[in-house]
């Protein structure tokens, strides 16, 4: 089989079946294993058994349960309400007060848990109530909660930066170091639009009463305990990891336990709590190992047939020499994302581009933090992002799915814009990972 008729039947037939509806992990496996029978013969299968032997005892991926772990105990702790509280009344009257302070919230969330669904669903439990009792536009209100939500993603510590490290080699701490620059710029630009709309179009967004509001300064300053627990879990994590003193698999298991006994503190620690958070660790993390596995089986298979030298010869053909070659890329990323799980996209594609782009010049650290941002888009991305399906799961029966879909298209392009910058400006990405050199 040559390797053209390779990419047209393996890619063709990926499509094809995810149109269907068949699991992710179960059509990439079923073709690895069928394409790699038909180029390589019954040899095959040790080399398989062998790439996902490797998968599994790779050290750094033993943070993804841990990270998965802290997220769903922060989410029975309390502390992200409490946290919400605090950024709420700080924000004052402003209109749209709510929306800022969802997605302040968001962001300081995603340094604590680094998990979508859970940032998600928590801050659309916390804000979406309010937000329509007080007549937010509704398009503004679901669209907020969405990007706030999607990014724990991007921002450390994330579970994206360890799959993408396990897939390239590149370092874990400087993709940490080299997200969050960026993260910040994104929840800058979704506050920046939340302003700017309500400037627009007062009606989005009323103010707060004066009963609502908590005046005095001191009143005001006492909610900064609120700010205690998290502090203390971003420094034990995200804080140890960028200092030298823990890997990210160590900081991760610190993590677990700081926010252990935190709860223990908070007199929440029970049977229960640890019961349903283990039981939802085991869920995601599962099914994130599953499509690792047939993900690797299929690369394998992908790389004995050549498709990896003729998609190679084939990109580097294109005009507009290498940054024709990373818009190329970037677009592929970008539809991908719309249909398939990020973690697919990033054991199935990046394993092609990413040796192409860095063979070309690019930075190892900066190719993984465009890519990342690329992925991150794919959460808000109709009709198969994760988070309007989270969101759409915790809203009220008159917000329909069109409604979800209309509400992100700001917020994509305050994505996009902040992809574009990323790439016009390197510095933004480089400049914290260069300074831990």
């Amino acid at each position: 089989m040559s390797p053209a008729v390779l990419n047209l039947a393996m890619f063709g037939s990926l499509i094809a079946l995810l149109l269907s509806g068949a699991p992710l992990f179960a059509v990439i496996g079923a073709l690895g294993i069928l394409f790699g029978l038909l180029v390589g013969g019954p040899q095959i299968l040790p080399m398989f058994a062998m790439r996902v032997y490797e998968l599994m005892v790779s050290y750094s991926l033993v943070a993804v349960p841990l990270f998965i772990l802290m997220a769903n105990l922060l989410q029975r702790s309390g502390i992200i309400e409490e946290l919400f509280t605090a950024v709420f009344q700080w924000s004052g009257r402003v209109r749209g007060s709510i929306a800022i302070a969802t997605i302040i919230s968001g962001v300081i969330m995603a340094a604590m848990i680094g998990v979508v669904g859970a940032s998600v669903i928590t801050l659309g439990l916390l804000a979406l109530p309010d937000m329509f009792r007080r007549h937010y536009n509704k398009h503004l209100a679901v669209g907020t909660v969405c990007a706030a939500g999607a990014l724990g993603i991007l921002i450390p510590p994330s579970i994206m930066p360890i799959f993408y490290s396990s897939v390239t080699q590149t370092s874990i701490i400087e993709l940490f170091a080299g997200s969050i620059i960026p993260g910040l710029l994104l929840g800058l630009l979704f506050c920046g639009y939340i302003f700017l709309s309500v400037i627009r179009r007062p009606d989005y967004a009323p103010a707060i009463t004066e009963e609502e509001r908590i005046i005095g300064w001191r009143e005001k300053l006492a909610l900064g305990k609120n700010l205690v627990a998290p502090v203390i879990i971003i420094a034990c994590v995200l804080g140890a990891i960028l200092a030298g003193i823990a890997s990210p698999t160590e900081a991760s298991g610190v993590g677990v336990f700081a926010v252990l006994v935190l709860l223990a503190l908070r007199k929440k620690l029970n049977f229960q709590v640890l019961r349903e958070s283990l039981f939802s660790t085991i869920n995601a993390t599962g099914m994130a190992l599953w499509i690792a596995f047939a993900s690797t089986c299929f690369v394998g298979a992908y790389a004995m047939g050549g498709g990896q030298d003729f998609a190679s010869s084939l990109i580097m053909n294109m005009p507009g020499g290498r940054w024709g070659v990373l818009i190329f890329t970037q677009i592929v990323y970008i539809i991908l994302g719309m249909f398939v799980d990020w973690i697919g996209i990033c054991l199935l594609i990046v394993p092609i581009f990413t040796p192409i782009l860095i063979n070309l010049g690019f930075d190892p650290v900066w190719v993984g933090i465009i890519f990342m941002l690329n992925m991150q888009i794919s959460f808000l991305s109709p009709p198969f992002g994760y988070a309007l399906f989270f969101v759409k799961g915790i809203t009220p029966q008159h917000v329909s799915m069109g409604d979800i879909w209309r509400s992100v298209v700001p917020f994509l392009c305050c994505q996009v814009a902040g992809l574009v910058l990323c790439i016009l400006f390197p510095q933004l990405v480089l400049w914290l990972p260069n300074q831990l050199k």
